[in-house]
């Protein structure tokens, strides 16, 4: 599904803020009656749901190609972001942030946030000597002593500045550095 997504041309960029995006008055009709429910959405013809699709976005008209279920989807988004209101800040924040490097690559990298339990034992081998780290609630442990971050941690095994989740193996890295490295490995607790 990301494979097609990438061919898709963006055509609306979003915007923070109060009436902008998808379901302020940049993108659709004030004068637009709210979609019916989403499960009567279900049951409409597709002539009905492509009108409903035409009527509340003016400015873009109904795409080419469009299937029934996009058309049920995106209807039954705009009536749920009506009644909920719509993307978080981080939300629509991180959607720029993809928008942009699919507008400057032609490629959607979606960075997933790294999220370990506490409990887990991080294990490195670093210049013939292992190291461990256990993960706590908001904090790293290491050698009896308690750090802020694995950035903090791999500096102190190695001296230098380093990105922890990097050094540990938490995060991908590119082919040179990572046949520099050797030997890293997680282990749950």
């Amino acid at each position: 599904m990301i494979e097609s997504a990438t061919r898709v041309r963006v055509k609306y960029r979003v915007k923070s803020g109060p009436g902008s995006g998808p379901h302020g008055p940049s993108h659709q009709a004030a004068s637009a009656p709210a979609p019916p429910s989403i499960d009567a959405l279900e049951q409409l013809p597709t002539s009905e749901l492509k009108r409903l699709w035409s009527q509340h976005w003016k400015q873009g008209g109904l795409p080419k190609r469009v299937s029934r279920e996009l058309l049920v989807l995106g209807l039954a988004h705009d009536q749920q972001a009506r009644t909920l209101g719509g993307l978080s800040k981080e939300a629509r924040r991180r959607l720029e942030s993809v928008m942009a490097g699919l507008e400057r690559t032609g490629k959607v990298d979606i960075e997933v946030p790294i999220r370990i339990k506490p409990g887990t034992r991080l294990v490195r081998e670093w210049q013939g000597e292992r190291h461990e780290v256990t993960v706590l609630e908001k904090r790293f442990a290491y050698r009896g002593r308690q750090f802020d971050s694995l950035s903090e941690v791999a500096r102190e095994i190695t001296g230098t500045r380093w990105s922890g989740p990097v050094f540990f193996g938490l995060k991908k890295v590119s082919r040179s550095r990572r046949d520099k490295d050797s030997d890293v490995g997680v282990a749950n607790a």
